[in-house]
């Protein structure tokens, strides 16, 4: 079974998004997978829907995108990594 991380990505920040890229490639390379809420802009990851799995909640973006994350893995014991690009 392949780990999962959620990337939340202020899609934009150029460098969130810029960053994000270089994240998806570089979890990928050590077996995670990424699911993301920009799947359009960010080439090799997944999109977010119900029932998705995942280990930890990536965030890249200022206060209200963390906020958001929140909102998305509330209740459901998913740590979050918050990195503030605001």
């Amino acid at each position: 079974m392949m780990r999962t991380a959620l990337l939340v990505v202020h899609p934009t920040r150029p460098e969130a998004v810029d960053f994000s890229k270089e994240l998806i490639s570089a979890l990928k390379t050590v077996g995670i997978s990424s699911i993301t809420n920009y799947p359009g802009g960010l080439p090799g990851s997944e999109s977010m829907g119900a029932g998705r799995d995942y280990e930890i909640a990536i965030v890249l973006g200022g206060d209200g995108t963390i906020l958001r994350a929140a909102e998305l893995v509330l209740g459901s014991g998913v740590p979050i990594l918050g990195i503030n690009l605001g």
